[in-house]
């Protein structure tokens, strides 16, 4: 049985089958994944009885809760996590301009609707020069973070 809270929720693609893998339910860890509810999720709390195993999870894309029960001995979905890192080069009506270390580029991303956003704008304005990590998993993309 899956559960979830109320928040915005992001309706972007569906996932395919080489962007999710079975494991076992008695492998999940804190901080680990796995799918709840269809949506790729960071496990933040797993407790085990000798029947079930019971986690709660936090979207990765959209940070809305969700809670599932496992049976111990049955298997789960487990989202697999890309995060790959960019040149920034520009921001044009809240899309950016990516370069990647082989000098393509992308700009299909938006910036995030968190202070995420607020950082990489500030930075750009201010003419520094970094990279922003991109989380991706079945299907989905975000910006989630900026390094040097």
């Amino acid at each position: 049985m899956s559960t979830g809270t109320d928040q915005a929720g992001s309706g972007q693609g569906a996932a395919e089958a080489s962007d999710i893998r079975s494991a076992r339910a008695s492998s999940l860890k804190l901080n680990g994944h796995a799918m709840i509810n269809n949506r790729p999720c960071k496990l933040v709390e797993v407790s085990r009885s000798s029947k079930s195993i019971s986690v709660r999870g936090i979207d990765l894309f959209t940070s809305k809760n969700y809670a599932a029960e496992f049976p111990v001995d049955g298997s789960v979905d487990v989202p697999e996590i890309r995060r790959v890192d960019y040149q920034l080069v520009d921001i044009a009506d809240d899309y950016v301009s990516l370069m990647a270390d082989d000098g393509t580029t992308r700009e299909d991303l938006s910036l995030p609707v968190n202070d995420t956003a607020d950082d990489i704008t500030a930075k750009f304005k201010s003419g520094e020069s970094f990279l922003v990590t991109v989380l991706s998993a079945v299907g989905e993309e975000m910006i989630v973070g900026t390094k040097f």
